[in-house]
């Protein structure tokens, strides 16, 4: 399993546990697995900024080694169109 898997499933079990003991449903909250995922890779980024990494290393915590230099090498390419 991959480093930002685990972060983000580190995450998910964090949001799950606190949504369960605050008697939240978080299928009401989301309707869908898909909007939950989003909603935990923002906020798992979003705690990483917070928490002092810059947004290429927290990107890059979140989706992967090197996906941000990945992402920015793709909108210049197509930015150049």
């Amino acid at each position: 399993m991959s480093k930002s898997l685990q972060v983000l499933n580190a995450a998910k079990d964090f949001i799950v546990k606190d949504a369960t003991a605050r008697g939240v449903n978080l299928e009401d909250e989301f309707g869908t697995p898909d909007k939950f995922k989003e909603f935990v890779f923002a906020m798992t980024f979003k705690a990483l900024k917070d928490g002092g990494l810059s947004t290429q290393e927290a990107f890059d915590v979140v989706a992967g080694e090197g996906a941000f230099e990945d992402m920015a090498n793709k909108v210049w390419e197509n930015a150049q169109k």
